[in-house]
């Protein structure tokens, strides 16, 4: 098989007596998991570069919308954001992570 394609956890573990990974810090309700992506995405936002500030207003409204928010509309605000995020950088790193809590307790 070529190329570098990944499905799951990567993991690296140094020294003894490793247990395993803890996911006990991510959201189990959707409503505490949301309520994180809008605080992480209110805060980066004013380091947005000012063009991309509308395309992150338009997606958080979406995100405010939460489970209400019809399911191609809410899988494609998170999308939004967290391209934004990714493309701000190191900054944006809590916003993908709560993107990903959000995909992962609404099942996206």
């Amino acid at each position: 098989m070529s190329g570098d394609f990944q499905i799951g956890d990567r993991v690296t573990q140094y020294g003894d007596h490793n247990i395993g990974i803890n996911r006990g810090q991510q959201h189990t309700d959707a409503a505490a998991a949301l309520r994180s992506l809008v605080t992480a995405v209110q805060l980066l936002r004013d380091q947005a570069p000012v063009e991309d500030r509308p395309a992150l207003n338009d997606a958080l409204r979406t995100i405010e919308a939460g489970q209400d928010a019809p399911r191609g509309a809410l899988r494609r605000a998170l999308a939004t954001i967290s391209g934004i995020a990714v493309m701000i950088g190191e900054v944006g790193g809590p916003v993908v992570e709560a993107v990903q809590g959000v995909k992962a307790v609404l099942g996206i």
